[in-house]
C-alpha cells in the first residue's frame, strides 16, 4: 500500500519521534541525518519509507529478528512506511561468511516456504494494513546461470583469519573512504608488528566494513569474528556493543577517536583523543624511528 501526504499536525514533533525511535538502540547513524529526514517528512506531510531486508535461510525467524521488527513497528506508529522484504540471493547460493563452513544452499522451494512463515510471523509484530509489499523469490536460480562455483570455505578462511593474530589494528567508521582505510592502518599495523616481533592484523568493525573499506572476513564484533589478541588498536570505532562482544577479551586494548565521549574509551586501558589524519601519521612515523 501506499500513503500518501499528511498534514504536518498528523506526524509527532521530531524531538518526540526520535526519542521513541532511539529507545533501545546502542548506535544511531547518524541522529543528525535522520533528523533532518523526520523534519522534511513532518513539513511535507509525507511519510518515510523504511526497508528491512531478511534472509530465510532458516524455516523461522529468531529473537535477533523481533529487535529489528519492533524498531520497524516504532516507524509505522509514528506515521509512516515499512517495506519487509525476504530476498532469496543468499539462502539459494550459500552464505561462504561462517567461521568454520559455508551455510547450506537451500531449494527455491525450500525458500519460497520459509518466507511464508516469515510472513506470518513478521506480522504477529508489523501491522499488514501499513506495511509494504513483501517481496518474495519467483525465478529458479541455478549456479551455472550466474557463472557461480561452489568453493571449499575453510582453505579461504584459513588466509583471511584474524583470530590468531596477536596484535590486531581494527579501523571503523572513522574512515572516510577505502583508500584512507589502507594508507593508514596497513603502515601502522606493519610497524607495531616490526616493533614488537608479533604477528600482527588489520581488522574492521561492522560499519567499516558496510563502507567498503574491507570484506567480512576482517570484522570483528557478533556478526563477525571473535578475537583475543595481546594488543588490540581500536581506530575510529566508537564502541557499538556488537563490536566490543567480539574484542573485550583482549589483553591491552588502545582507543584512538577523535569523540572524547566515544563509548570505546569506557573498554580501553590507553586511549587517545584525536583526528585519524593526525595521530596515525605521527604513531606511524614514531614507530619507524624506533625500527
Amino acid at each position: 500500500m501506499t500513503d500518501g501526504p499528511k498534514s504536518r499536525n498528523q506526524f509527532a514533533p521530531v524531538d518526540e519521534q526520535l526519542d521513541l525511535l532511539m529507545r533501545g538502540a546502542v548506535d544511531l547513524v547518524t541522529e543528525d541525518q535522520l533528523r533532518d529526514k523526520l523534519t522534511r517528512s513532518r513539513e511535507s506531510g509525507r511519510p518515510l519509507t523504511v526497508k528491512a531486508g531478511f534472509d530465510p535461510s532458516s524455516p523461522d525467524l529468531h529473537l535477533g529478528h523481533t529487535v529489528l521488527l519492533h524498531k520497524m513497528k516504532h516507524f509505522q506508529d509514528l506515521g509512516h512506511r515499512v517495506v519487509f522484504i525476504v530476498g532469496d540471493f543468499t539462502a539459494m547460493i550459500g552464505d561462504p561468511s561462517d567461521r568454520m563452513q559455508g551455510r547450506e544452499r537451500l531449494t527455491h522451494e525450500q525458500v519460497i516456504e520459509n518466507s511464508k512463515t516469515y510472513t506470518e510471523q513478521a506480522f504477529h509484530v508489523l501491522d499488514p494494513d501499513r506495511t509494504g509489499e513483501i517481496i518474495r523469490p519467483e525465478v529458479e536460480l541455478e549456479e551455472d546461470a550466474l557463472g557461480l562455483e561452489a568453493t571449499p570455505v575453510e582453505s579461504f578462511a584459513s588466509k583471511t583469519s584474524i583470530r590468531d593474530a596477536e596484535v590486531i589494528v581494527a579501523g571503523g567508521h572513522g574512515f572516510r573512504s577505502k583508500a584512507d582505510f589502507d594508507r593508514y592502518l596497513s603502515p601502522l599495523a606493519a610497524g607495531i608488528g616490526r616493533l614488537l616481533g608479533a604477528d600482527t592484523k588489520v581488522a574492521a568493525s561492522r560499519m567499516a566494513v558496510e563502507d567498503g573499506c574491507t570484506t567480512h572476513d576482517y570484522q570483528v564484533g557478533q556478526t563477525g569474528q571473535t578475537v583475543q589478541p595481546r594488543l588490540y588498536v581500536a581506530i575510529g570505532i566508537s564502541g557499538a556493543i556488537q563490536h566490543i562482544t567480539g574484542m573485550q577479551g583482549s589483553d591491552v586494548i588502545v582507543a584512538i577517536n577523535k569523540d572524547p565521549k566515544a563509548k570505546i574509551f569506557d573498554y580501553a586501558d590507553l586511549g587517545v583523543v584525536g583526528d585519524i589524519e593526525t595521530v596515525i601519521p605521527a604513531l606511524t612515523r614514531a614507530l619507524e624511528v624506533q625500527a
